[in-house]
């Protein structure tokens, strides 16, 4: 934003700035990631593996599979799923991790804001 506001830079050195922070933020915003890391969640410290897809969802999922969850970001904290999704949710870790072929994923995806 800043070299953006300054006046000394040329309009073209501004519009390539801010294509390389559109072409960013798209390569971002359309990928999926795991990695494993330690979660506080109530009082309990766990271990678990996070899923990002793209700046749309994030969940984790113990290491034993046996717990789920996602942010809740209206909340702004870490809610659980009930054991439906844990079997789908360890299939998307593994898509994003390369161990399978991409495939279509059915996981619940956290909404915001008023639903009416």
């Amino acid at each position: 934003k800043e070299r953006l506001r300054q006046p000394d830079i040329s309009v073209s050195a501004k519009f390539r700035t801010l294509l390389e922070a559109y072409q960013l933020e798209q390569a971002y915003g359309g990928n999926v990631e795991s990695w494993r890391g330690p979660l506080v969640f109530g009082r309990e410290n766990l271990s678990v593996e996070f899923l990002r897809i793209g700046r749309v969802a994030l969940y984790f999922q113990t290491l034993d599979g046996q717990v789920s969850g996602y942010w809740d970001a209206a909340q702004r904290d870490w809610a659980l799923f009930d054991g439906d999704y844990n079997r789908e949710l360890a299939r998307a870790l593994r898509v994003a991790q390369g161990l399978v072929a991409p495939q279509l994923l059915q996981l619940p995806m956290p909404v915001l804001g008023n639903q009416s």
